[in-house]
């Protein structure tokens, strides 16, 4: 098993950007929800330590980037670059686990 340093990156696309003639303007309430959620529990789990990294990403301006990674439907949340979830607002104890045994590594 290869070790992280305990170092956690958590990437989001959320339902926003422009790619083109195509622009996104309509909400996303599980983006709306899920974002400050996760932001949340990275707080509570991880403090001021660092060790925890977040970044919200555009969704159609990274479009590929999201599908490469298997991520259809958005809000995507990748963990240490798997899906974690994706479509839905995350399951806030699901992620803290996630999290945490990430961190252990």
């Amino acid at each position: 098993m290869r070790k992280n340093d305990g170092k956690v990156k958590i990437t989001i696309y959320e339902w926003a950007g422009k790619k083109g003639p195509f622009k996104i303007t309509s909400p996303c309430k599980e983006c709306d929800i899920g974002i400050p959620l996760v932001k949340d529990i990275i707080k509570r789990v991880d403090g001021d330590r660092g060790k925890v990294r977040v970044e919200v990403k555009p969704w159609l301006d990274n479009f590929f980037e999201a599908l490469w990674k298997g991520g259809w439907h958005a809000p995507i949340i990748l963990v240490n670059g798997k899906i974690f979830s994706q479509g839905i607002v995350p399951d806030a104890n699901k992620l803290k686990d996630t999290i945490v045994r990430e961190l252990r590594k």
